[in-house]
Order: structure tokens, then C-alpha cells, then sequence
């Protein structure tokens, strides 16, 4: 029996790891594209509104596999899901190393988001079903560290590809990177067994889309991606226009990634503290607000380094509660089904975010009105998490601790 707990306590934390490297994968193939813009752009002879749709075109595909993932990885378990999102991932990025124009690209960013769009509901289910409540919280901080990880490690990647060769190696490397997570995944992922069997995709769906916490969370997640995934796009272009070179608009960005790897263990470690999460979460949310204006109005190289690692921090402290506080309003059964919809409804505002950022900029031919669009996000988040009912939360903390 011992040998048998010993197994399980070793087995969790390398499932958790594999969860992490494949969520991870998908933000670094993701954000391959934005500091390759500068240099990128010209060649293919793109402005920056179309520049910024190839990240609009990235979510078209994520937004769209998160639901059926969902549902299937609830059904099935999870590792052939994550394998072949590996794959498509992998493939569809070494494709973006050979365009020679906007159009391929724009389909071929598609494809890379239908990959990646699969991996959260899987990654999120793996780990609400392999730890327990009490230690869920650090478990999933670690798991949400992949997002802004996933900015440091594809900053650092492009900065050094870049050195040595062009933007077109940076997305061959990724790309064959990925394909490497897919060989591993095939060997070494595990599910615990648990299927949602005896219950129809449609009774689950309505489950999670009845549920009001459930669908505020959702709301409060597509407000937050508004901010976050708009401010990764175009951070680096925007300290650019600063009159900062490449490599320190890059240095920049990676302090960016490097508040947000403490954001997360902070805010998974205040989870499993206290019950009660809905106000640990406002406060991040809150402090978005004014820390993007104050970004926005920094022309000093010390200034926006502190705050970009001040942004870092707290929208990872932020990204550990949305799927954590989802999976306790629906429960480990149906944790896959009701983070794909609610990851769904989270990336339509990282869609919709960087294309409308990029529109305001070329017709202002100015960074101004972008930061105030930006910090929109947040008031609108707060104002749904406000309409949280904690009762919910509290009712399924208990009978899980039963």
C-alpha cells in the first residue's frame, strides 16, 4: 500500500510537469510571432494592423477546438488529445518558416491555434484529477506558469535565433520543439481513469452553462485576456516606438515573463491558504488597471522594465485562479468540459484584443489610445467578478474535503 501512494505522489508531479511543458509549448509557438513583427512585417510587406491579425488568426483556431477538447478529453483522458496537438503544432510552425506572403500565413496561424486550443482543457483536467483540493491550488500555480513562461522563453528563442539567422529559423526550431513534446507525451502521459461515461456531451454543456459562477468566471477571463494577450502583442512594437532597440524591447518582455513565473506560485500558494478566493482575485485584477496606463505613459528604460515585471507578476497571480476557481464550480467530472468553454470565451477577448490594439493604432498612428483600450479590459472583469456568489465555491470545497 505504501509502494502504491509512493507511485501515485511521484506519478502527480510528473503528470503536472508534462502538463506544463505541453501548455507551455503552446504560448511559446504562440508568441514565436510577436517579436518577430519589427523585422518580419516589411519583408512580407504586411502593416501592423495584418501583423496583428496573425495573432487574431492563431485564436480563430485555439478558440475553436477548446470545447470539443473539452468534452473529449472528459470522455477519453487526455494523452492522444495532447499528442496531437503537439503535432499540429509542431508541423503547422515549421510551415511559417516557407511564406512569402500574408495569406498562407493567416492560414497557416489557424492551424497552429486548432493545435493549442486543444491543450488547456486537457492540461487543466489532468491536474484537477491527479491532486486534491487541498494541494491543488501550488499545483495549478505551477501549470499557469506556462503563460507568461511562455513570453520569457519565446523572447529569449527569437532574440537568439535571430542572432545567429532570421525570424524564418525561429519558427523551424519551435516548431521541431514541439514535435519532440509529442514523442515524449506518447510515452510517458497517464490519465487516472475517471470518465464522465453515463452522461451525454449536451447534459454536461448545459451543466456548466447554467452555472452563473461558471459563466461570470468566463466573462472575467475573456475581460483579462482582452488586456494580457493585447499587451504581449504589442509590447514589444510599442517600446520600439520608445526608440529602444530590439534587444532591450526584448529584455524588457522577458522581465515581463519573469514577474509572471511568481506570480503564479504566489497566488497558488494564497489559494490552498484561504477559502476564499473571488477577493485574491479582484485584487490582481484590480491592479491591472492602473499599472498598463502608467506602462503606456513610460519613456525611461528603468521604468518600464519595473513595470513590466509588475505586470508579469500580477497577471500570472491572476491566471492560477481562472481555471482553479472553474474546476471547483464544476467540479473534477466535468473540469475538462467546463474549462474548454470557459477557455473558449477567454480567448475570444485574446482574439478580438490584438487586432482591435493594432486598428487603433494605425488610425490614431499612436500608442496612446491603445493603453486606455487596454485597461478597459480589467474595469469590465471586476465588475463581473463582483457578481460572484461565494456560496457555490464554499458548498463544493466541503463535500470535496468530505
Amino acid at each position: 500500500m505504501k509502494t502504491n501512494e509512493t507511485t501515485v505522489s511521484w506519478m502527480k508531479w510528473l503528470i503536472l510537469a508534462l502538463a506544463f511543458t505541453s501548455y507551455l509549448m503552446g504560448f511559446i509557438v504562440r508568441f514565436a510571432w510577436a517579436p518577430l513583427i519589427p523585422v518580419a512585417s516589411p519583408e512580407l510587406g504586411i502593416d501592423m494592423t495584418r501583423a496583428g491579425l496573425y495573432m487574431s488568426a492563431f485564436y480563430i483556431g485555439y478558440v475553436l477546438t477548446h470545447i470539443p477538447a473539452g468534452l473529449l478529453a472528459d470522455r477519453f483522458g487526455v494523452r492522444y488529445i495532447l499528442v496531437a496537438a503537439m503535432l499540429l503544432e509542431g508541423f503547422s510552425s515549421i510551415g511559417m518558416a516557407f511564406i512569402g506572403s500574408f495569406g498562407p500565413g493567416f492560414m497557416i496561424r489557424i492551424v497552429t491555434g486548432l493545435g493549442a486550443g486543444t491543450v488547456y482543457a486537457a492540461a487543466v483536467r489532468s491536474v484537477a484529477t491527479w491532486f486534491g483540493p487541498r494541494e491543488r491550488g501550488i499545483a495549478f500555480g505551477v501549470l499557469m506558469l506556462s503563460p507568461t513562461a511562455g513570453v520569457l522563453v519565446s523572447n529569449q528563442v527569437a532574440s537568439l535565433v535571430m542572432h545567429y539567422s532570421s525570424w524564418r529559423s525561429v519558427f523551424i526550431v519551435v516548431g521541431c520543439w514541439a514535435i519532440v513534446q509529442a514523442v515524449i507525451l506518447f510515452f510517458l502521459m497517464k490519465d487516472t481513469g475517471e470518465r464522465t461515461e453515463g452522461q451525454s456531451f449536451i447534459s454536461g454543456l448545459r451543466f456548466i452553462t447554467g452555472n452563473r459562477n461558471i459563466m461570470r468566471m468566463a466573462f472575467t477571463g475573456f475581460c483579462v485576456m482582452w488586456l494580457q494577450v493585447g499587451f504581449i502583442s504589442w509590447g514589444n512594437t510599442s517600446i520600439k516606438n520608445v526608440g529602444f532597440s530590439i534587444e532591450k524591447a526584448g529584455f524588457i518582455m522577458t522581465l515581463f515573463g519573469v514577474g509572471g513565473i511568481l506570480g503564479p506560485l504566489v497566488s497558488g500558494y494564497l489559494a490552498d491558504l484561504f477559502n476564499d478566493k473571488k477577493w485574491l482575485l479582484m485584487f490582481g485584477v484590480f491592479l491591472l488597471i492602473p499599472l498598463v496606463l502608467l506602462f503606456g505613459n513610460s519613456t525611461s528604460f528603468a521604468a518600464l522594465a519595473a513595470l513590466a515585471c509588475a505586470l508579469g507578476f500580477f497577471n500570472g497571480y491572476i491566471n492560477t485562479f481562472l481555471p482553479l476557481m472553474v474546476s471547483e464550480y464544476s467540479g473534477p467530472q466535468w473540469a475538462a468540459t467546463a474549462n474548454g468553454v470557459t477557455g473558449c470565451i477567454f480567448q475570444m477577448g485574446a482574439m478580438l484584443g490584438p487586432a482591435v490594439i493594432g486598428w487603433s493604432i494605425d488610425i490614431t498612428n499612436s500608442f496612446q489610445t491603445a493603453w486606455w483600450l487596454l485597461a478597459a479590459g480589467p474595469v469590465v472583469g471586476i465588475a463581473f467578478l463582483m457578481t460572484i456568489k461565494k456560496t457555490q465555491q464554499a458548498v463544493y470545497s466541503e463535500s470535496l474535503s468530505s
